[in-house]
């Protein structure tokens, strides 16, 4: 009895990147300074429509798929630890645009595996300024 239930508690964990696995929602936080000023409202605006419009599809071959409604972007994906690394393939890479057109985008894995923040590079850091890019589980 015993042993049938610790296999059932450990089959019901899964590894990390199983639970990687499945639909994903952009989110992007503009901290209410940037909001309030006039000159970058509409700018905010555009960029939140767009990320509501983008979609993460995590597959268990390691490969990935963004897609903003138009365009989709693939690539492979790797996790080490808590960082969780996007390599896109060649093609539209809009999504990638803080990081470069084309390079890897690093993310860390929230503890409860249900949220990916995306890490801003030293360089890029003051610009964001309090600005996050996360992407959420969907069916969390």
């Amino acid at each position: 009895m015993i042993a049938v239930a610790s296999m059932i508690l450990v089959a019901g964990c899964g590894s990390k990147e199983d639970k990687l696995v499945g639909n994903w929602k952009a989110n992007l936080t503009i901290p209410a300074t940037a909001a309030s000023n006039p000159m970058a409202q509409a700018m905010v605006k555009q960029i939140q429509d767009m990320m509501s419009k983008m979609k993460l599809e995590i597959k268990k071959d390691h490969t990935f798929t963004v897609t903003d409604g138009k365009t989709p972007v693939d690539g492979t994906w790797s996790l080490a630890e808590d960082k969780f690394t996007m390599s896109p393939k060649g093609g539209n890479q809009n999504f990638m645009a803080a990081a470069g057109a084309g390079k890897n985008q690093e993310f860390t894995l929230s503890s409860d595996g249900k949220t990916l923040t995306a890490i801003v590079p030293q360089a890029q850091a003051q610009a964001a300024q309090g600005t996050s890019f996360t992407f959420t589980k969907e069916g969390s």
